[in-house]
């Protein structure tokens, strides 16, 4: 409610709702649910640029919809003609902790087939797009049994296998955390 409010011009005194923060507070409500592709369509015809077609790609990735992160997860792994600041943008859009039971299946799919899109993609591309779209809320050991096994592998690309190091150390971290703060 507030959020639509701010979008609709009543946000607090002083606040100018530029085109960035209507994107943020739209990308939130699509992670959320309360917004969909009608809104997120309407935010487009708003801001035609090409960095609007950047939001409304990691709007769409947010959805809490099955047929949303199929299609996610299409660009992220076989769509050859996404600009890099989409498959950026789909990737940050992709994961998010409250939609973990929609995304879980996609944790292991991320080990095997975003690094098959080297085939695809070339250089620095392939390594960027594997860190935007780390699963960076699956914070289990299995992802990091996974990320193992990933980077164990010397047939899978450098840049990846350093993202997938990086990215995983960031779990391993948050996973401590997690152990200790349970222990009490």
């Amino acid at each position: 409610m507030r959020l639509e409010s701010w979008l609709a011009g009543d946000g607090p005194l002083g606040l100018t709702v530029d085109t960035e923060l209507r994107w943020l507070l739209r990308n939130q409500q699509c992670r959320l649910g309360v917004a969909g592709p009608a809104e997120i369509e309407a935010e487009l015809r708003r801001d035609r640029s090409t960095e609007g077609e950047v939001h409304a790609a990691r709007c769409r990735a947010a959805l809490p919809d099955e047929a949303a992160k199929a299609e996610a997860w299409r660009v992220l792994t076989a769509d050859g003609s996404a600009s890099n600041y989409e498959l950026f943008a789909v990737g940050e859009g992709f994961w998010w902790p409250e939609q973990h039971l929609l995304t879980a299946p996609y944790v292991p799919r991320f080990f095997t087939e975003v690094p098959a899109t080297a085939r695809l993609r070339h250089g620095w591309v392939v390594a960027a797009t594997a860190r935007s779209a780390f699963p960076r809320f699956a914070v289990d050991e299995s992802t990091l049994l996974l990320a193992e096994r990933l980077v164990a592998d010397d047939q899978v690309d450098a840049g990846v296998r350093r993202c997938v190091i990086d990215a995983a150390d960031g779990t391993r971290r948050s996973l401590r955390v997690r152990q200790r703060y349970l222990a009490g």
